[in-house]
């Protein structure tokens, strides 16, 4: 038995590597004609290009990692099922569900791969994609300015009521009020009418100092600027991170926030559920295409692939679905939003198996 198993395993592992990479890779390619379309290259470097362009690689992988396992998979028992290897196993009295042993293994361990690219790879490369974006002016639709942010820095709670980007990348505070608390019952409240931060450093001008200690408040006119040194990432200003930047524990600690606040927590809670559901999703794969493949390899020798890139085309629109419409608006709850194309195609792989058996 276990030579069956390294059988259909070493079937599959050409086609899954070079699926990936290769899918991978085209992705990646787009990416690159993009920038040379759409950007002035001759204002950046090739280092920068390059780097545009690596950042966005982990994300491809993990939308790649499900379709090199399904062309693996298909291509695999469909050659098998062509040649009558996948008949001959069934009268020597080998079931179908015991040739899925090597497939669902092959899966399990592609699930872990690409959580770990998921949780461990995508959120730093997608934050530093981001900050690199801002540099080189991707972010140009995005807004110059906005009001009445808020954010923590160092000891103090600060309130911005305009911030405006400058075009050398710095930035323009205008209307600010930061608040201390260095001790029990004592607060420092600074007022300042302009601010700036430039590389990493923030300076706000000539504030006013509203001092309660014990409830007893006086003033003071500080005619020295306040200065916070605390780099941040400009792009964080103008926008929150986005989910790919995001671990599943940051998610999570995102979510309880925006409940405490009253906020609504949809979109946080559909990107969380999807952050264990697209890893999944090869176990997944794993088994519908198998048995996908034993069922219409016959129909053709390019069955394997065709049977492969259907079931990525049609998973992909349904993930698309859920998590853009079905999630978002609330048509389902978060979970089940997120884990329902893996129970569609779960479905489909257990009538298949009936009917093959």
């Amino acid at each position: 038995m276990r030579q069956i198993d390294r059988y259909i395993v070493k079937e599959m592992m050409v086609p899954l590597f070079t699926g990936t990479i290769v899918i991978a890779m085209l992705f990646m390619a787009n990416d690159l004609i993009a920038i040379f379309k759409n950007l002035n290259t001759a204002n950046m470097t090739w280092v920068m290009v390059a780097q545009l362009v690596l950042l966005k690689f982990p994300a491809w992988l993990s939308l790649t990692i499900p379709v090199g396992l399904t062309m693996g998979v298909s291509l695999a028992l469909a050659r098998l099922t062509r040649e009558n290897e996948v008949t001959a196993m069934r009268s020597a009295g080998i079931p179908i569900r015991r040739l899925l042993r090597p497939v669902v293994l092959v899966g399990l361990l592609m699930t872990v791969a690409n959580w770990f690219v998921v949780e461990k790879l995508m959120p730093p490369s997608a934050a530093r994609f981001r900050e690199l974006q801002t540099q080189v002016a991707l972010l140009a639709t995005g807004p110059e300015f906005v009001s009445n942010k808020m954010m923590s820095l160092d000891r103090y709670t600060v309130r911005m009521g305009t911030v405006m980007r400058q075009p050398n990348g710095d930035v323009e505070i205008l209307d600010v009020l930061a608040i201390e608390n260095p001790q029990p019952n004592t607060y420092y409240m600074y007022v300042s009418k302009r601010g700036t931060y430039d590389a990493g450093v923030w300076t706000f001008e000539a504030p006013t100092v509203f001092v309660i200690e014990n409830d007893l408040p006086s003033i003071i006119k500080s005619g020295k600027p306040l200065t916070i040194n605390e780099p941040i990432r400009i792009a964080d200003v103008f926008g929150p991170p986005m989910a790919e930047e995001m671990t599943a524990e940051d998610l999570k600690t995102a979510i309880d926030q925006a409940a405490a606040r009253g906020d609504s927590n949809r979109t946080l809670e559909v990107a969380y559920h999807f952050k264990f559901s697209l890893p999944a999703s090869c176990v997944v794969f794993a088994i519908a295409g198998a048995m996908a493949s034993i069922r219409y390899a016959r129909t053709g020798a390019f069955a394997g692939v065709l049977i492969s890139f259907g079931l990525v085309v049609l998973y992909y629109n349904l993930f698309v679905i859920c998590r853009e419409i079905i999630g978002r608006n609330g048509w389902l709850p978060p979970i089940g939003a997120a884990w329902l194309p893996n129970l569609i195609y779960l479905a489909f792989a257990i009538i298949l198996a009936r009917r093959i058996e």
